[in-house]
């Protein structure tokens, strides 16, 4: 099992997630620079990236769905994306949320009262990752002790 992200390619993945900076917050949105929400992000970058040749589009969930809903979404996006759209022989390994994090992981967050995995973000080494947040859409933030406490999962990409 190789780690998917090494040095030889996470300045490709740290370019690509720089060129992101600064998209809006927009549910549901697919565009660079025009809006983009947090799930859809993470997906995007794994597109330009080639891990995914494309994003799924039955995959629709409504903004509030966290507050209503029971099953795990955020979990079942990334899986179904694997399993379908996965390039170049590229799995994931599920993480729990106390592990170890590395430049590359796919990390899932709890931010909801339902506690249901309802954000996710791209892992910058252990301390730091890139997300889209609802307030100022597409930045790269610490992983602050607010943020650790909720990991609820961390995806870990990988070649067989």
């Amino acid at each position: 099992m190789t780690e998917y992200f090494t040095k030889d390619n996470i300045d490709s993945l740290l370019d690509t997630l720089s060129q992101w900076k600064g998209t809006p917050y927009f549910h549901m949105g697919e565009s660079k620079g025009g809006g983009v929400d947090c799930t859809k992000f993470v997906g995007l970058v794994l597109c330009e990236l080639g891990v995914l040749s494309e994003l799924s589009p039955r995959i629709y969930y409504a903004k509030d769905w966290p507050l209503h809903g029971k099953r795990e979404i955020v979990f079942e996006s990334i899986e179904e994306h694997f399993e379908k759209y996965s390039c170049g022989g590229t799995k994931y390994k599920v993480l729990s949320g106390d592990s170890e994090i590395m430049t590359g992981d796919l990390l899932c967050y709890s931010v909801c009262k339902s506690g249901l995995s309802n954000h996710t973000a791209i892992a910058v080494g252990e301390d730091m990752m890139w997300h889209c947040s609802q307030i100022v859409g597409v930045v790269k933030t610490q992983i602050l002790p607010h943020w650790k406490k909720r990991l609820t999962r961390i995806y870990r990409l990988y070649y067989d």
